[in-house]
């Protein structure tokens, strides 16, 4: 039904999920290489950032205490310019509002 909350186990069920995979990226993808596939940016970091920022919406930051993935972010931040802040300009007011 509409308007219930989530059910914790759920909830908690899917956080430990993310933190694999968190730990996954930053253990076997990020280990050696600037970028998801290598040196250089690509549609494989695109589309993680993309799924990475969506918690933001909800006023969680699921990167702050992940140091190899803030740089990271850093890293496809800066290689897309004012282009990623546009992109997740909604997110960013969301995440304001959930700090309200």
């Amino acid at each position: 039904m509409m308007g219930q909350p989530p059910d914790a186990g759920k909830v908690d069920k899917a956080l430990g999920e993310l933190e694999e995979t968190l730990d996954k990226l930053e253990k076997m993808f990020l280990k050696r290489q600037a970028f998801l596939c290598g040196d250089d940016i690509s549609l494989a970091d695109l589309l993680a950032i993309c799924e990475l920022m969506q918690p933001l919406g909800g006023g969680r930051d699921i990167l702050k205490d992940r140091p190899k993935l803030l740089s990271w972010k850093s890293r496809v931040q800066s290689a897309l310019s004012d282009s990623f802040d546009d992109a997740h300009s909604v997110l960013y007011r969301l995440r304001d509002k959930a700090k309200l």
